[in-house]
């Protein structure tokens, strides 16, 4: 399987509030390349629009079209519609909404421009602005899992220990809308996460109006929307706050009148993965009580057969000294997709043919050394190993920092799966350039060769998409009317 990695960007473009009543017709929104910067190597994967409404007290329901980059969309080519009334008074038996439209085959990498268009008799409705979200590929980003949550749940309360609960009639306990993230992650794994909320009119104004929880994360005063009734976009850091699974995010009105839109979450990956090319996969540099029982392993984690004669094996010495092991490692020797491939010493006659070995020289291996795989037309080292108390400067067979104590009798140090298996039926493939986060040390070696049969690598996380509907409100004692269509 291939590595795709990617990235979610977003943007409101140009918009601004635009008030109900039937002096205007039309809405456009802009974006810039500058807004929505994709890079030129990007394979655009997802891409949504959101139109934001208020204010509407319309019998039937709203009834627009929008156009965008030319292509025009009616009601019926809604991807999904979210409606939330709470029919309290006068003043919220209004309908808000989420309008979402999927425009990934006409979003453009430069500029992009959406136009909302009133149609029928009816056109008192208001407009607090678009977003628009892209989600793409490209093998020059991280890998990352991405959560699209999307809803419309309008929020409003007067605040904690208030004796006057808002306009709605509910305190900020109710006025909470629930984003939850379901599917499993590997928390080792995580560099970063950031969750994104929208909130349209969310402005925390000159209190504590309005917070954000995030599992045991807490932040107030979040949504700083211009006036309390433009698009409020937030990026929250919850690295420190991540659960493997069950991820859940809130969004709490404490006095402020909001709508709680969408809710993204983008948890990056660290740089390493599954190698792709040959790689030196265990080592070991004595047997039970021999100090010349040492092997070198070497793993083909791609799915191309390698010619191991344009490839040499060195070592290097914690002075920094090298002498070549085997080169070319075998003249002409073929290693296999998924495929292993074994060197030992010879100095003990009878240790290559007792582990299978398929090369052999007289050179060893010992303590705070290292080896490398190393091709002979230009000296690049292809995958290296150090080990012990060796400075990785002076030892440039090393990868960053070698793995810090040396094996012991009959220990070896194996190549790990991935950044927490270190044996579970796949290839040893896991390379992040850092041989103290790549290797662990084994007591029972396990060395293979030409003939052991083909291993495949682990398969990658593809950067993962999964799309929600589950901003759940909990005003449940004054919800009348709760829709979504589609």
């Amino acid at each position: 399987m291939d590595t795709i990695n990617g990235n979610l960007v977003y943007s409101k473009g140009n918009s601004t509030y635009q008030s109900g009543g039937n002096f205007w017709t039309s809405y456009t929104v802009q974006w810039t390349s500058g807004d929505i910067s994709i890079p030129v190597t990007a394979t655009v994967k997802k891409a949504r629009l959101y139109v934001y409404y208020c204010w509407d007290s319309s019998t039937d329901g709203i009834n627009a079209n929008v156009t965008f980059n030319g292509q025009n969309y009616t009601m019926s080519d809604l991807d999904a519609h979210y409606k939330d009334v709470k029919g309290y008074a006068s003043y919220h038996n209004h309908k808000s909404g989420t309008m979402t439209y999927n425009v990934t085959d006409y979003f453009n990498t430069g500029s992009n421009v959406a136009t909302f268009t009133k149609v029928g008799q009816y056109k008192k409705i208001a407009i607090f602005g678009m977003a628009l979200v892209v989600v793409y590929e490209d093998a020059n980003e991280p890998q990352r899992l991405i959560w699209i949550n999307e809803e419309c749940d309008i929020l409003d309360a007067l605040g904690e220990g208030s004796s006057t609960t808002g306009y709605i009639g509910v305190n900020e306990t109710e006025a909470t809308a629930y984003a939850p993230f379901s599917g499993t992650m590997d928390i080792s794994k995580v560099a970063a996460a950031a969750l994104i909320t929208v909130a349209p009119a969310g402005d925390s104004g000159s209190g504590n109006e309005d917070r954000l929880y995030f599992n045991t994360g807490q932040w107030d005063n979040v949504w700083n929307g211009a006036q309390g009734k433009d698009v409020s976009i937030e990026e929250t850091d919850v690295k420190g706050y991540l659960q493997s699974d069950n991820n859940v995010a809130r969004i709490q009105s404490r006095g402020d009148y909001m709508t709680a839109t969408n809710a993204f979450l983008v948890v990056e990956y660290t740089s390493g993965g599954i190698a792709d090319h040959i790689v030196i996969s265990e080592v070991q540099i004595k047997g039970d009580d021999n100090t010349t029982h040492d092997f070198v392993e070497i793993y083909n984690p791609t799915d191309t057969p390698v010619d191991l004669s344009n490839y040499k094996l060195m070592k290097m010495t914690s002075s920094g000294n090298s002498n070549t092991i085997k080169s070319p490692i075998s003249n002409p020797t073929t290693l296999q997709p998924h495929g292993f491939y074994l060197w030992a010493s010879s100095i003990d006659g009878s240790y290559p043919t007792a582990i299978g070995a398929d090369v052999f020289t007289k050179e060893t291996i010992a303590a705070n050394n290292a080896v490398a795989i190393v091709r002979i037309s230009d000296g690049e080292v292809i995958s290296g190993v150090g080990w012990g108390s060796i400075n990785p400067a002076t030892v440039t067979y090393c990868e960053n920092a070698p793995y810090p104590t040396n094996p012991g009798n009959n220990e070896s140090l194996q190549r790990k799966i991935n950044a927490t298996i270190e044996g579970d039926g796949y290839g040893p493939a896991w390379d992040t350039n850092d041989n103290s986060a790549d290797f662990f040390k084994q007591t029972i070696p396990s060395p293979q060769n030409s003939a052991s049969g083909p291993v495949a690598p682990i398969p990658e996380l593809n950067t993962l998409i999964l799309l929600m509907t589950g901003l759940v409100a909990l005003m449940g004692y004054v919800i009348v009317k709760k829709e979504r269509d589609k």
